[in-house]
Parts: structure tokens; C-alpha cells; sequence
């Protein structure tokens, strides 16, 4: 079950349009909805007496607070889900990461500007977090609004260690909506599943038995260009990978697929944590 979704926000038109996701994803688990902003204090680097940079620092919070406010209001005025907000001074990442584990969220969304736009926040910063993150994390494109989710494409490479509760949330959600199940397995030409993948296999379909769900086979070198290609053919609303964390080969290997498909993806991307 989803309780409580933890949003990160930076006042931009990206932050904003994934809060508006996010708030319509709790509309629909009765969730709570957490903002938060991170800051950086931009006096801090120099060289003032102590009573002045404090009361510097002391107007920018509040400053960012009313930006806050002003964000809240307008989202309470859309929704009827409980809304609560933090405005505090630190790197993004590890704000979020405190924030996170504060409030016990299941879910963590971001925003991601657009190609060929500035990703100086909700690029690196994203990227961070999911390597960080100990939750599921939600990419929202700066173009994507929300609408009712029918079919999720989960990017799978059958790797029989995967636990089947890293799935836990992705079922929560294809089962609270009703949603059909794309399972995508890219697989370089001419190259047999492994006695290890047929398992890893076998367990992804115990793992969805009870949601409606179809596998497919792709053969193809560029992993992210078929996924690319095959959400082109069979249109998604949203798509799922895992972020491996069991070794280093398979480590970097999620990172770079998951980065590139950050980046390009213009449906949401939930981007789940191997446990």
C-alpha cells in the first residue's frame, strides 16, 4: 500500500507538473502527499559576519517558504488528499534522503526537464537519488500529465536474484488501477536465455500471477534503443526498470541503461530498488 508519496520540488515547471502527478497518484491510494525543497544558502561561501549571513539566510527560507505555501495551496485546491511541506537548507540528495526516511514514504517522485533543456537539478540529482534512494523512484517528464494507467512496460533481464519483493509496489500499483503488464526482455541476437534467466524468468511469472501480464522477446544490441522502439509499437503509460545494487557488473549496467532512459523516457519511468 502506498501512504505517503514524497515529492521533490525546486519551484520550476518540471517540479511542479510532477507534484501534480504525484497529487493525482495519491488521489487515487487516499496517500499523503509531502513536498519538499532543498537550498543551498548562497552567502554561506563568503566571507560574512555571523549575524549577517544568518539574517540572510534567515529571509531566503522564508522567501522559499511562501514559494512553498503558494505550491500547497494550489494543489489543495485541486485535490482532497492531506498535503504537508518542508522547506530546508542542504545538498538535494541528502535532503531527500532524510526527508525519506522521516517521514517513512514509499514513494519518491521527481521531475525531469525535457531534451535539449537545462537538467541542472532533476538530472544529477535524480540520477543521485536513485542510486541512493531506499524506496521506488518516480521520473516524471516535464510533458507528461496524469492520466488513468492501463498498460506499465517493465524493462526485465531475468536475473533469477531479484527478489520478488523489489515488484511489491509496481503489483500495488497494477493492481489498484487495473493495468495490463508488458514484461520486455531485450536480448542480444542469436542468444538463448541462460538455465539462470529461464529461473529468473519463472520467478517473474510467479511474482505477477495474479495481475494481468504478457512477456515479450526482443533481439536487439542497443537495450535502450529497442525499449525505445517497442514503447513506440505498444504504447505505454508507464515504464518500470530496476536499479541493481548486487554486484558491480550488473551495477554499472543498470546505471547506464537507466540513465540514458531517464533522460529520453517521455512516459513516467518508476525506477524500483534492488533490495
Amino acid at each position: 500500500m502506498i501512504k505517503k508519496i514524497l515529492v521533490a520540488v525546486d519551484f520550476s515547471d518540471a517540479s511542479f507538473n510532477a507534484a501534480n502527478y504525484a497529487a493525482s497518484l495519491a488521489n487515487i491510494f487516499n496517500a499523503e502527499l509531502v513536498l519538499v525543497h532543498a537550498y543551498i544558502n548562497p552567502m554561506a561561501i563568503d566571507q560574512l559576519r555571523a549575524e549577517l549571513a544568518g539574517q540572510l539566510d534567515k529571509e531566503l527560507s522564508q522567501v522559499l517558504e511562501e514559494f512553498m505555501k503558494e505550491n500547497v495551496e494550489i494543489l489543495e485546491k485541486k485535490y482532497t488528499i492531506k498535503i504537508d511541506s518542508f522547506v530546508r537548507e542542504g545538498a538535494a540528495s541528502t535532503v531527500l534522503e532524510e526527508c525519506t526516511r522521516e517521514v517513512n514514504a514509499n514513494l519518491v517522485v521527481m521531475g525531469m526537464k525535457g531534451k535539449g533543456k537545462s537538467n541542472s537539478l532533476f538530472g544529477s540529482t535524480t540520477l543521485t537519488h536513485i542510486r541512493k534512494s531506499g524506496v521506488p523512484v518516480l521520473v516524471i517528464p516535464e510533458q507528461a500529465t496524469f492520466k488513468s494507467i492501463e498498460t506499465i512496460t517493465l524493462a526485465s533481464d531475468f536475473d533469477e536474484e531479484t527478489g520478488m519483493g523489489n515488484y511489491d509496489l509496481l503489483k500495488t500499483i497494477a493492481d489498484k488501477t487495473k493495468a495490463y503488464v508488458q514484461i520486455l526482455n531485450v536480448r542480444k541476437k542469436n542468444l538463448e536465455l541462460s538455465p539462470s534467466e529461464i529461473a529468473g524468468k519463472l520467478n517473474t511469472s510467479f511474482a505477477f500471477n495474479e495481475i494481468n501480464h504478457k512477456f515479450y522477446t526482443v533481439e536487439d544490441d542497443e537495450v535502450d534503443d529497442e525499449i525505445e522502439d517497442f514503447l513506440e509499437d505498444n504504447p505505454s503509460d508507464m515504464l518500470v526498470m530496476l536499479s541493481r545494487r548486487h554486484n558491480f557488473f550488473t551495477r554499472v549496467f543498470g546505471t547506464i541503461h537507466t540513465r540514458k532512459m531517464m533522460y529520453e523516457t517521455e512516459i513516467p519511468l518508476l525506477v524500483l530498488q534492488d533490495k
